[in-house]
């Protein structure tokens, strides 16, 4: 996490849950903005992204706020769905 912190800034939260059967986790990750999802996806495929994948299957994968297209172009092959953000607030 430490490496995290430092090398990706716009990185807001990471937060992983697991069912109570232990056979689902749950992934909640929070962006500044679409950069600061680039530089996450790029650190991710260059160091996590096979080892990780290759142990789970994602069932969905949701994605909240307004990403760019660059961000969208991104995570669309990942089975990525995009809902739009309306409003509301962050503390």
């Amino acid at each position: 996490m430490k490496n995290t912190k430092n090398n990706e800034p716009g990185t807001l939260t990471y937060d992983w849950s697991i069912s109570a059967d232990g056979k689902t986790c749950y992934f909640f990750e929070h962006y500044a903005n679409s950069e600061a999802v680039m530089i996450h996806t790029k650190t991710f495929g260059e160091k996590f992204a096979d080892r990780l994948l290759g142990m789970i299957e994602i069932e969905s994968f949701e994605v909240f706020g307004n990403p760019d297209d660059k961000v969208k172009d991104s995570l669309s092959p990942l089975g990525a769905k995009f809902r739009q953000s309306i409003g509301g607030f962050s503390r």
